[in-house]
């Protein structure tokens, strides 16, 4: 009987959707640095000043060069969804380096 092929290493990190899971990984950004949609980040959310895992649905540039991310809450109705500035993104938990995204 033949052994299963095992997964290469870039399919083990995928995540359901396709996208690069977090951590390292050069794929999870363009040419010019930006997020790619659908990379998971974290940010601040405002409700309770706590670092969420979101997704990035879109990203825009606006004409002063300032870098903007549509994104979405993890386990949040999708009218929560926001856009913010590319400085309240972040690829690590800043109160919790430890923590792993979805």
């Amino acid at each position: 009987m033949a052994q299963p092929k095992s997964r290469p290493k870039e399919a083990a990190d995928a995540t359901p959707n396709g996208s690069k899971k977090k951590g390292g990984s050069d794929k999870i950004k363009d040419e010019k640095g930006r997020y790619k949609p659908g990379v998971h980040v974290w940010c601040l959310y405002a409700g309770d000043k706590s670092y969420r895992d979101c997704e990035i649905i879109e990203v825009n540039t606006l004409k002063s060069g300032e870098i903007r991310y549509y994104l979405h809450w993890v386990e949040f109705n999708r009218r929560m969804d926001t856009w913010v500035k590319a400085d309240q993104v972040f690829e690590m938990n800043p109160d919790d380096p430890e923590a792993k995204l979805s």
